[in-house]
C-alpha cells in the first residue's frame, strides 16, 4: 500500500460519496451500490468483500465491463489531538473529514484537530475478502522496528524539550536506501519542515536528518523503507540536553531522637529531589530518598544516636520516561540526638 507525504502546496479535495444512503455512481463509477455500513472505533476490525470483475457484453465489448465489491464506508468519531492508523496489507484508505474534504488523499493515518465524526472509504482490487484493523496511531517514543514495511509510514512524535533532535533509519539490508522526512501538524493537513531547516546525512542503507524542533509541538516522521517489504529500525540518535535546576540546601537539624530534618530551597521546573545521606565523608554506602516538588523538607528517620551524618540535595526531571538529576548542593553535616 502506496502511502503519500501531503505538503500545503499539493493538498487535493476529494468529492465524498453521499453520507448514509447509497453512493452516487458519479462518485464511485465502478459501483454505485457501497452504504454506510457503521461505526468504527480504535480496536475495530473492518471487512472488505472481495472485488469480482464482470466481464462486458458482447455487444459492449471492454465498455461495458465493471467491477463489484472490493470497498467499504464506514464513519468514526475521533478525538482531537488523536492520531488513528489502518493496519492492512491490501486495504487503502481515504479520510473524509465533517465538512466532506480529504486533504491526505489515500494513506493509512489520520491525526485529528478537533472532535467530529469522519467517514473512511476502504478499497482493494483483490479477488478475496481484505481486513482493516483500526489502531491509534503510531506514536514515535525513540526506537521502532517495522518487519513489514511497505512505502511510506508515518509516525507521530511530540518532544518534551525544545532544541536540536536527530532520528535515523536504516536497513540490514546495504543496497536498500530508505529514507525519513519530518512534517508539522497544521489544522487539517501536514506541512512539511522548510529544507533549510533540515540537515541530512546517508550512506548504505540508512539515512539521518537532523531538526530544531519545538516542545509540545506534534511532528509528523515520514519514513520510507526502501523498496517492498524490507524491514527498517527508526530510531531517535540525539536529542536536547536536559538541564536541571541546581538546588541550595539550608539546613540540617536533630531534634528529636534517631531523627534529623533537612531542609532546603525549592528550585523551578523541577519533578522532585533526592536527598543523600550516609555516615561516610565521601558517601560510601550512601542512602537516599525522593521528595516530592511540592516539599522542601523530608524528616530523615531510623539514624544511629550519636552519629554525625552527611546530607546533600539534587533535583531531578522526568523527561520522556527516563529521570535526569542536577548537580548535588553544598555538603550538610549533623549530629543525631
Amino acid at each position: 500500500m502506496r502511502k503519500f507525504f501531503v505538503t500545503a502546496a499539493c493538498l487535493c479535495m476529494l468529492a465524498i460519496p453521499v453520507y448514509g444512503t447509497n453512493v452516487d455512481a458519479a462518485s464511485v463509477p465502478w459501483d454505485s451500490t457501497i452504504e454506510l455500513k457503521g461505526t468504527v472505533n480504535i480496536g475495530s476490525t473492518v471487512t472488505i468483500p472481495a472485488r469480482v470483475y464482470h466481464a462486458g457484453t458482447p455487444e459492449g465489448g471492454y465498455e461495458d465491463s465493471y467491477s463489484t465489491g472490493g470497498v467499504g464506508y464506514y464513519q468514526m468519531n475521533v478525538t482531537a489531538g488523536q492520531s488513528y492508523y489502518i493496519d492492512s496489507k491490501e486495504c487503502d484508505v481515504t479520510f473524509y473529514d465533517s465538512e466532506g474534504n480529504s486533504p491526505y488523499g489515500e494513506r493509512d493515518n489520520y491525526y485529528a484537530v478537533k472532535n467530529e465524526t469522519i467517514y473512511l472509504y476502504f478499497s482493494h482490487y483483490e479477488d478475496e475478502a481484505e481486513q482493516a484493523t483500526i489502531r491509534a496511531g503510531q506514536t514515535f517514543t525513540g526506537n521502532v522496528t517495522k518487519a513489514d514495511g511497505w512505502g511510506d509510514n508515518v509516525y507521530y512524535y511530540t518532544p518534551s524539550l525544545s532544541g536540536q533532535y536527530t532520528f535515523r533509519v536504516s536497513s540490514s539490508d546495504d543496497e536498500v536506501n530508505p529514507g525519513l522526512y519530518i512534517g508539522m501538524m497544521k489544522r487539517d493537513y501536514f506541512s512539511s519542515l522548510k529544507s533549510k531547516d533540515l540537515k541530512w546525512t546517508s550512506g548504505f542503507g540508512y539515512e539521518e536528518v537532523t531538526a530544531n524542533l519545538q516542545a509540545g509541538t506534534c511532528y509528523a516522521i515520514n519514513v520510507y523503507s526502501g523498496g517492498n517489504y524490507n524491514p527498517y529500525t527508526l530510531s531517535l540518535t540525539q536529542k536536547p540536553a536536559v538541564s536541571v535546576a541546581s538546588v541550595k540546601a539550608k539546613k540540617a537539624v536533630s531534634k528529636k531522637a534517631k531523627k534529623a530534618v533537612i531542609t532546603w530551597k525549592k528550585a523551578s521546573g523541577v519533578d522532585g529531589y533526592q536527598v543523600t545521606y550516609s555516615i561516610k565523608k565521601n558517601f560510601k554506602k550512601a542512602k537516599s530518598v525522593n521528595v516530592s516538588a511540592k516539599k522542601a523538607k523530608v524528616t530523615l528517620k531510623k539514624l544511629k544516636r550519636g552519629k554525625k551524618y552527611f546530607v546533600k540535595v539534587r533535583a531531578y526531571r522526568n523527561v520522556e520516561g527516563a529521570r535526569y538529576y542536577g548537580g548535588y548542593s553544598k555538603t550538610l553535616k549533623v549530629t543525631v540526638r
